[in-house]
Formats: C-alpha cells, sequence, structure tokens
C-alpha cells in the first residue's frame, strides 16, 4: 500500500503547447468563435415539428430536447445522426420528390439556439432497396443501387442547408459538416463491403465539395475499441480503395477524421492515448496524419445498466459523481492529446435504446429520462459538464499544454484570455501534489470540478455547489494537493467569482 505517497511535477508553463490540427490550421480565427469550440453533445432526442401546435401542443414529449436545451448546459456543437440525421428513406419517398419539412425543423431549430451542426447522410432508401431491413433503432443498409439518384439528393440537401440564400431552407439554417454514415466497422448500420463504402464516400465528397467548396465532410467514425476489431478489418480496405480512386495525388475524400470511445476505455487515459496513438498511425501511413481528429461518440455511465453490451465495466454500478468526474477527465484528456471536438452522449438519456431497457445505453445522458421510472432531473454530471464549458471556453486551444501524465497523476494548462487555468486530478489511489510555476498572482482558487451532492437532486445552486479552497503562491510557485479522483480547476485567485463557498 502506497499511503503517504507524494509526488511533485515542477510545470514550467513557457513549454510548448500541444496544438490540435484544427486549431492550429485556424490562427487567425477567434477564440470565441462558437465553431472552434470542442464542446458537443452527440444526438439528443429532439421533436422533427413544432411542438407549439398539433399534434405537440405546446409541450416536449417525454424524454426529448428541445436544441436550446443542448445550448443552455454550454454546448456549441450536437451531431445530428441515425433518425435525426440526413436520410434519404425519409426525405424522398416517392422519385423526385423531397419532402424537406423533418429537417428542415431539426435544422433550422438547432441553428437558431447557436449550436453547430455535424449531420450524419445516411444512403438507406427502401425504394432503392426494397429487400434490405429497416432496424428500430438504425438503417442498415448497402451501398445505393442508383447512386446517381442519391447523389442528385445529396446535391440538393447539401444547396438547402448551405445558407448562401439561394434554393435554401426557410431561414437559411447552415450545415457545413457533412459525415457519410457512422461506424461502417461495426456491422450495423453498414452491412456492405470497404470497397464499396469508399466510392460512396469519394463520389459523395466530390458532390458536396461542388455543391458547398466551404463545406467539411467527415469519414464514418470508427467504432469503439474493445469487443470491436472492425477497424483493423475494415478501414485499410478503405484507405486502399481511395487509392485508386484519386485523379490526382493531391486528392482527398475527407475532411476530418472521427473515433468513438466509451465507459473506462475513453476515462482512462491509460488506455484512451495509445487507441488514439494507434489510430493515428495507421492514418499516417495513408497520409492522413495531419488531418483533424474529432471524437464524435463518447460517454460513461451512472446507476447499473441491465445489459445490452457485452464489456462488464459498461455494468457495473457507478455514481453520478462518478460519472461527473469523467465527463471531465475524457474532455480535458481529449483536447491535451490533439482531438478538437468531443460529443458526449447525449443530453436527457435515452429510453429503451435498441430494445434494451435500462441498458448501458439509457444510463449514459446528463439528464434522467422521466419516461425510467422517475421524474426528470439534471443530473451531477450535467452540472459538471456546464462548469467545465464555464471555465475553459474561449481558451486558445492551440497553447494547450501536458503539464504531467505519469504515475496516475495528470495535469494540463488552457490559456484564456491570456491567464493560464490548470486542470488536475489523481488517479494514483494514493495522495498526490502537483507543483505550479509561473504563476501571474499571489494565489490560487481551487475548485472542485464535481459539484457537492450524491445526485443532482441535491444541488439546489449550480452557482455555490462547487467547493473552493484557496493556495498560496509564492515567487510564481505553489503546491497544490490532489484528492483520490475528482479533478480541480486551478485558477489565479481573481479569475474566481467572492460568490462561491469555500470549503
Amino acid at each position: 500500500m502506497r499511503a503517504h505517497f507524494i509526488r511533485f511535477v515542477w510545470a514550467v508553463l513557457g513549454l510548448a503547447g500541444l496544438a490540435s490540427s484544427e486549431a492550429s490550421q485556424s490562427k487567425s480565427r477567434s477564440f470565441f468563435d462558437p465553431e472552434a469550440s470542442p464542446f458537443g453533445i452527440h444526438n439528443p432526442k429532439i421533436p422533427d415539428r413544432p411542438y407549439d401546435g398539433a399534434p405537440l401542443f405546446g409541450k416536449l414529449p417525454l424524454g426529448y430536447d428541445a436544441p436550446a436545451d443542448v445550448s443552455r448546459v454550454g454546448a456549441k456543437w450536437s451531431r445530428y445522426c441515425g433518425f435525426e440525421g440526413l436520410v434519404w428513406d425519409l426525405v424522398e419517398k416517392e422519385p423526385g420528390e423531397y419532402d424537406w419539412s423533418r429537417t428542415d425543423y431539426m435544422f433550422g431549430e438547432a441553428v437558431k439556439s447557436g449550436l453547430n451542426l455535424t449531420v450524419v447522410v445516411m444512403g438507406f432508401n427502401r425504394r432503392d432497396q426494397p429487400k434490405v431491413k429497416a432496424e428500430g433503432f438504425g438503417l442498415s443498409m448497402k451501398a445505393p443501387n442508383d447512386l446517381p439518384a442519391f447523389l442528385r439528393f445529396l446535391r440538393s440537401a447539401v444547396e438547402r442547408y448551405d445558407g448562401d440564400g439561394i434554393d435554401d431552407a426557410p431561414g437559411s439554417p447552415r450545415v457545413d459538416y457533412w459525415e457519410i454514415e457512422n461506424e461502417v466497422d461495426f456491422g450495423v448500420f453498414w452491412r456492405d463491403t470497404p470497397e464499396h463504402y469508399a466510392r460512396l464516400l469519394a463520389q459523395s465528397y466530390r458532390t458536396i465539395k461542388k455543391t458547398n467548396p466551404n463545406a467539411k465532410v467527415l469519414i464514418s467514425a470508427t467504432a469503439g475499441p474493445g469487443a470491436i476489431p472492425g477497424f483493423d478489418n475494415f478501414f485499410p480496405r478503405i484507405f486502399s480503395a481511395l487509392e485508386k480512386m484519386k485523379r490526382n495525388p493531391g486528392e482527398r475524400f475527407f475532411d476530418i477524421l472521427s473515433f468513438h470511445v466509451y465507459s473506462q476505455n475513453a476515462a482512462a487515459l491509460s488506455f484512451l492515448k495509445p487507441h488514439l496513438e494507434r489510430l493515428r498511425r495507421e492514418w499516417a501511413k495513408w497520409g492522413y496524419g495531419s488531418i483533424p481528429i474529432w471524437l464524435t461518440e463518447t460517454a460513461t455511465h451512472s446507476g447499473k445498466p441491465k445489459g445490452g453490451v457485452a464489456q462488464a465495466d459498461m455494468l457495473r454500478e457507478r455514481t453520478e459523481a462518478q460519472q461527473a468526474a469523467e465527463v471531465i477527465k475524457v474532455y480535458v484528456g481529449a483536447l491535451a492529446s490533439g482531438v478538437s471536438k468531443i460529443f458526449w452522449v447525449t443530453l436527457t438519456e435515452w429510453y429503451g435504446f435498441g430494445g434494451q431497457i435500462n441498458g448501458f445505453w439509457d444510463n449514459v445522458g446528463l439528464i434522467k429520462n422521466p419516461l425510467a421510472g422517475g421524474r426528470s432531473y439534471s443530473k451531477i454530471s450535467y452540472y459538471a459538464y456546464k462548469k467545465m464549458v464555464e471555465t475553459l471556453e474561449g481558451s486558445d486551444w492551440s497553447k494547450t499544454e501536458i503539464v504531467w501524465e505519469k504515475d496516475g497523476v495528470y495535469a494540463y494548462k488552457f490559456t484564456k484570455a491570456g491567464k493560464p487555468v490548470w486542470v488536475a486530478w489523481n488517479d494514483s489511489g494514493a495522495p498526490a501534489q502537483v507543483a505550479l510555476s509561473n504563476i501571474p498572482l499571489d494565489s490560487l482558487a481551487i475548485t472542485e470540478a464535481v459539484p457537492l451532492g450524491v445526485t443532482g437532486k441535491d444541488v439546489k445552486d449550480d452557482s455555490t455547489a462547487f467547493s473552493v479552497r484557496r493556495a498560496a503562491a509564492s515567487n510564481g510557485r505553489a503546491v497544490v494537493s490532489l484528492s483520490s479522483g475528482s479533478p480541480v480547476f486551478i485558477e489565479p485567485f481573481a479569475d474566481i467569482s467572492s460568490a462561491n463557498r469555500q470549503r
């Protein structure tokens, strides 16, 4: 037992930052530009029609979120996937006749609420593939048989949502980020060959770029690691097929890479970083080493799920506070590893996802679903997410620095409005300290990133829910003690409101 273990980390804060690829390519962009924000929510359950009239009569259905709810927690991005995405089958039900009412409403409401959207395109259509089964939680499909018809649909969609005022949807909502299919290596949403996916991606990319040169295209995200070996079997064949389709050596067929990782695989940097490094090595083999990387689905759970997954750690009982701490660790760890955007799954918990009630996927959201046998309330993770955004949003992400990553102790430095903000935590299982240098003031405020309480129902006022303590700085240096597990935000004293309660 390593009782009384103490670790000192002297961090010279003038070190070169670890810039994300996307941030380094956008040095002229304002750091308060919402599009530069890394904070996203994946697939909130949103209504597909106005709820101020029939049939909803002014009330959201139970378990649904309005896009404004996503903005309220601080997220600047949302990823619309599955039935919330752009599904050919739901728009073109008769040849050449497009019904945009669903996507006009969903995309328009999101943009009005201040959200940037990345939308997953699904190329399934019952007329095109009458023998393919439409699943209840997604669409199992193959590449379109009539690819020209699909590309005409895609061209119309991109034009409708490019915000240029020509042939736009009402209000000219703008969608600049399109992902072609989802988790094609998983074997559920895509049931076709890597080569057929590569052809679909290449033709979709050319169509999107010709229609809206400002648009960005994401290749399908790779599914999470663990019981899913699909990446190694699938993506190299996609990249190989794409090489053969190039019209010139510099041609690219996507602008952004993305991956998914869940549960303890996401929260443990000892796993996340090597996994990401392995993906990067494979991407670099094919010339994609400098392309921005997004984490478009990630989550851990609270409660005790009953099933629906293979990995045992996805079924262990976990407290709301544990999940809240992991929200911070996932985002901060991914940002420090060069990931540009991170999308948590999801806002209000899903209910009966994939036909499994109270499975893993029903327990990963930030708000309790009232359909799950109780009243809805914001979980502790909701308040932690909101606090994280309030503390870090507006940082110069290109200046993110790794202060310490060793022996279960983690510390990172962000720069916001020219001032330092550190995030640190201790997973070593023993007492630890982190020593910081180049502190601009004579004291620090250390804010617990997880609010007090057993559940979110205990949080009555989130402005006073986070414990704050002080640490003196001398000659620009200070030593901060880290208790086990829970992250802290460390800021020069003047940056913390006196309204916060001190511990």
